[in-house]
């Protein structure tokens, strides 16, 4: 609109500028003087409304700028709220690979084959086990108070470490798999085995679990957000 203003001030100029003579045909009815200062004044006065607005696009370019200036700085505080989350995950993973360790490890020792091979494995697997066991439990439980939700989470890495580290017996034949009394499928050492394992995994899980939530409490760990931020 400013542009159409200053348009029109410089054709009316560029008009009323004209011979003395022809004062009447332009319809300026005043005095060749007066006429001619109301003429200079519009030439004076058009330049700066033009000049004003070519300065207008750069204004026009330089808020968006301003804009987006915020947005840079929302995404690398996203970035750092991250960052921190994530810091805090590892942190509870560890806690809940040493704790379980430490309160699992009187129970190995007692294991009727302590110290053969499959032992060996299967205890040095544990820990991993332990420290993902701690990454989910801190992202599934949050700030929820829901006990049945802990006591889930725990439950399920127990009956899946105890069920995939159970072994057959050497009496078993396959297709379909007989194993012998009491049930066919699992004779009594194998039962006698996963009572073990479900009680060992009960206590690094639970103890573990145990640790985690009293270092909450604490405040040495950082529960998980209700709502986690995303990039």
């Amino acid at each position: 609109m400013a542009v159409s203003v200053a348009a029109l001030l410089l054709t009316r100029a560029v008009v009323g500028f004209v011979p003395t003579g022809t004062h009447r045909a332009t319809g300026c009815s005043q005095a060749p003087r007066t006429c001619t200062m109301r003429c200079n004044a519009l030439l004076v006065v058009a330049p700066k409304l033009l000049s004003s607005q070519l300065h207008f696009p750069s204004a026009m370019h330089a808020a968006p700028m301003s804009m987006a200036r915020p947005s840079v700085q929302s995404r690398a505080s996203l970035k750092c709220a991250l960052a921190e989350e994530r810091i805090e995950s590892v942190k509870v993973g560890f806690v809940s690979l040493l704790s379980g360790s430490v309160l699992m490890a009187p129970l190995a020792l007692l294991e009727p084959g302590a110290f053969s091979a499959q032992w060996e494995l299967a205890h040095d697997m544990l820990p991993l086990m332990l420290g993902l066991f701690g990454i989910v439990y801190r992202y599934a439980v949050r700030s929820d108070e829901n006990d049945m939700l802990k006591q889930g989470v725990v439950g399920a890495f127990a009956i899946t470490r105890s069920l995939s580290a159970l072994q057959v017996s050497s009496t078993c034949s396959a297709l379909p798999l007989s194993c012998g009394p009491p049930f066919g499928y699992f004779d009594y050492a194998m039962i006698l085995q996963l009572a073990v394992l479900a009680v060992e995994s009960a206590v690094a899980f639970g103890g573990a679990a145990f640790a985690i939530e009293s270092l909450f409490e604490r405040g040495w760990l950082k529960r998980l957000a209700t709502k986690m931020p995303v990039e």
